[in-house]
């Protein structure tokens, strides 16, 4: 068998999206209704008996392709590793993995065609009414520069497309899609045009930084501190981004690529979520697959994406902010043999308040029907971590909400 890319040759990392056609993926090849033993959670293991446990065929098997997925992309040499053996049984059944190798390849062929179609500007330069003075950062769809308006004071993120085919796509969908939202914790969209051979969006620029990088900081200076303090800012956090999410679905908007790479958060502790670049305002199959692998529901392998995708992503960017390392990482996996059961989230992270590590366990069932219904159901949990009385906070506590950054002095620290 020939080796696999390595995650930089395919130019994916498991916290970069994609968006490849769907008719990559092999759909023929999906032929069994059983989730494998090694998707199935403690709640699935002992299901409910008044919730539906089986959605369609192409769900349950999408998840051993997930998991194929991912380990594709981490792995330099695909048939060379220990554990190669263990992951062809596994799939044999209902994954052809000769197919999943070509489609890695495709999709490096695919990201390769994107990035040659990635724009990149001579800095300085003038884009419509704005100074281009530095790039900020480039995806697969997109190049961000920081532009001053035109009273050469406000700093602006803008975002550049080429004008054509999938990048015109891109842009149009994020432009309608941010016109029509407005939330204190959605990034704003200030301006959009064209010039030339491109098109753009001008962000209102948030100075702070990625929740992904947040997290990482903020357990690393706090982890002697099992205060309840510490897990009810963590939650604050990501209430803001829940609730920013819940507008967004009650406006007919699924986002299809929630990360705490897509979440900032600025020195005054408000969250703001980003890049609506993947989103989507259907519930019908797509034929494309969007989304960001290590965050994507196992459905979103077969083009499907309904609230219940965003919830599960959500949920694995609730669980690496409570934790503070990658989902996909090594330091996970020791701890919890790469599982994402209440059970093994329990016994890998004992310090987490278990009553977050449930919420986390429901929004990342493997079949959406057991996952919660509504963000709202999600979001009624986390209130009820966050507001409950000292004597349910295990005697930690007894100060308001609106004091809880005062008694955190580290988020200084965290940004100076």
């Amino acid at each position: 068998m020939q080796p696999i890319f390595s995650a930089a040759l395919i130019g994916v990392d498991v916290c970069e999206p994609i968006l490849v056609p769907l008719n990559l993926f092999c759909p023929e090849s999906f032929s069994s209704n059983e989730p494998s033993a090694s998707t199935l959670s403690a709640h699935d293991k002992n299901p409910d008996p008044s919730k539906k446990q089986n959605g369609p065929a192409s769900q349950s098997i999408s998840a051993d392709l997930m998991e194929l997925f991912e380990k594709l992309i981490e792995v330099e040499e695909f048939d060379a590793h220990p554990d190669f053996d263990r992951w062809v049984r596994q799939i044999r059944n209902d994954i052809d993995p000769e197919k999943c190798l070509a489609v890695m390849d495709q999709i490096r062929i695919y990201r390769e065609d994107l990035q040659q179609k990635t724009p990149s500007l001579e800095i300085p330069c003038r884009l419509g009414n704005y100074d281009l003075i530095e790039e900020l950062g480039r995806g697969g769809m997109g190049t961000v520069y920081l532009g001053i308006g035109g009273d050469q004071t406000t700093g602006f993120a803008i975002k550049t497309f080429f004008n054509s085919g999938e990048q015109t796509a891109a842009y149009q969908i994020e432009a309608e899609v941010l016109v029509g939202l407005d939330h204190p914790n959605i990034v704003p969209l200030v301006d959009f045009g064209d010039q030339d051979d491109l098109v753009f969006l001008v962000m209102e620029k948030i100075e702070g930084i990625a929740l992904s990088d947040f997290a990482q900081s903020f357990h690393k200076q706090n982890e002697h501190d099992d205060s309840i303090e510490k897990w009810k800012f963590v939650v604050s956090l990501l209430l803001q981004v829940g609730q920013a999410i819940e507008y967004a679905h009650g406006q007919k908007v699924l986002h299809r690529d929630i990360k705490p790479g897509n979440i900032l958060v600025d020195k005054d502790s408000k969250a703001w979520l980003t890049d609506f670049g993947l989103s989507t305002t259907s519930t019908a199959p797509s034929k494309f697959v969007g989304g960001t692998p290590g965050y994507m529901a196992p459905e979103q392998l077969t083009g499907i994406s309904n609230p219940q995708t965003d919830i599960f992503a959500f949920g694995i960017t609730l669980l690496e902010s409570l934790i503070g390392i990658r989902r996909n990482g090594d330091a996970f996996k020791q701890k919890t043999g790469g599982n994402i059961d209440l059970e093994s989230l329990a016994r890998g992270f004992p310090k987490v308040p278990v009553d977050l590590l449930r919420v986390v366990a429901r929004a990342t069932e493997t079949v959406p029907e057991n996952r919660y219904p509504e963000f709202q159901d999600l979001l009624a949990e986390l209130e009820s971590f966050l507001f409950q009385p000292p004597a349910q906070s295990r005697g930690f506590g007894g100060f308001g909400f609106s004091r809880l950054a005062e008694k955190l002095p580290f988020l200084r620290r965290i940004f100076d």
